[in-house]
């Protein structure tokens, strides 16, 4: 996980703690539970080898669902790290719709499938690389 996963991870725990705290659990329960999560969702025993996507979602799930927040969306974390990744590539959204359009994805390059969205990465990043050797000559 990057640096930023791992704030994550551990502010998302922190909040599930306090609600488990809350709740009457001693904090060597509390912090026992942290290892339920892993086990009950098959994740690796430590958080350092959690692979960036699946295992960190899965795990912010299940500590949200103990905080009794909003969990969020596995199935659209895919897409929506896609069109964040595009999106700080630094093409603006029309360049990115005509991108999406021109290889017959679609005309809102946001909406698209994670599949199609990975292609428009692959063109963006090219393009944006492109650009960018211009701009330096």
């Amino acid at each position: 996980m990057t640096a930023p996963q791992k704030a994550l991870y551990f502010r998302e725990w922190g909040v599930a703690r306090k609600a488990l705290r809350n709740a009457g659990y001693s904090p060597k329960d509390a912090d026992a539970e942290r290892a339920q999560i892993h086990l009950d969702n098959d994740l690796p025993k430590s958080s350092k080898d959690f692979n960036k996507t699946t295992h960190l979602d899965l795990f912010i799930t299940a500590c949200r669902t103990i905080a009794g927040l909003t969990t969020i969306d596995i199935v659209d974390q895919t897409r929506k790290r896609l069109v964040h990744t595009i999106s700080k590539l630094g093409l603006d959204d029309p360049y990115l719709n005509h991108l999406a359009s021109c290889k017959k994805e679609g005309s809102e390059w946001k909406a698209l499938p994670p599949e199609k969205l990975t292609h428009l990465l692959y063109t963006a990043t090219s393009r944006a690389k492109a650009k960018q050797k211009k701009a330096a000559l």
